[in-house]
């Protein structure tokens, strides 16, 4: 059975993962203007051409799952290619698909001893075990993740490369122009094959019909 320590790490680290947000190589900067909401037929597949940051959805997201301490471990992510699909029905969303991903995070000796309910002193070789401890806990959810730690400026600076995958489901309801899932009310437009999103899970979004 996995340790105490695995279990938080765990958590710890897909927490990491549901912040990150992105956008492909090349894609026009007014692809991430604000979405209009307008409503539209939201029902079959769709195919997401360009993912965009949104540190409002990283925060949330972080703020919930991860301890106080850790709110600003995340320094950078980005999605340098993927290929994610969401399918909606009359009443439920499933996203589904894999992400590349490179991200930077800054872990402080407050944050680690948040998320693994052990006082550190930081030094290479901690950093390094943090590392090593954490990767393959990550491999249920990014199988061929890799994490490096090193000290830097007295905390660990890591590097997180791998391949997410997304597999979720969720109930929703229109209301006007916007998805409602849950507590979430998200903005969005269909225009001819085109989807503009502003999702909950995902960050601003623009998908087309397959």
């Amino acid at each position: 059975m996995p340790s105490r320590t695995q279990l938080h790490w765990f958590s710890f680290c897909v927490a990491l993962l549901l912040g990150c947000g992105g956008k492909k190589h090349g894609a026009p900067e007014d692809f991430c203007s604000e979405v209009q909401s307008c409503g539209g037929d939201v029902l079959g597949s769709w195919q997401v051409d360009t993912l965009c940051p949104d540190a409002m959805t990283a925060t949330r997201l972080l703020g919930a799952q991860l301890p106080a301490a850790c709110a600003d471990a995340v320094q950078t992510v980005d999605l340098p290619s993927y290929d994610l699909s969401l399918e909606y029905t009359a009443t439920t969303r499933k996203v589904t698909g894999t992400a590349a991903l490179n991200a930077t995070l800054s872990l402080t000796q407050t944050c680690i001893a948040a998320a693994t309910q052990f006082q550190l002193t930081l030094s290479d070789s901690v950093c390094a075990l943090v590392g090593s401890v954490a990767a393959p806990q990550l491999r249920a959810n990014v199988p061929d993740g890799m994490l490096t730690c090193t000290l830097a400026d007295g905390n660990c600076a890591c590097d997180l490369t791998g391949t997410l995958t997304l597999d979720s489901t969720a109930n929703y309801t229109l209301r006007g122009g916007q998805l409602v899932e849950g507590d979430n009310a998200q903005d969005y437009c269909v225009s001819g094959k085109q989807l503009s999103l502003h999702s909950t899970q995902l960050g601003q979004l623009h998908a087309r019909r397959p």
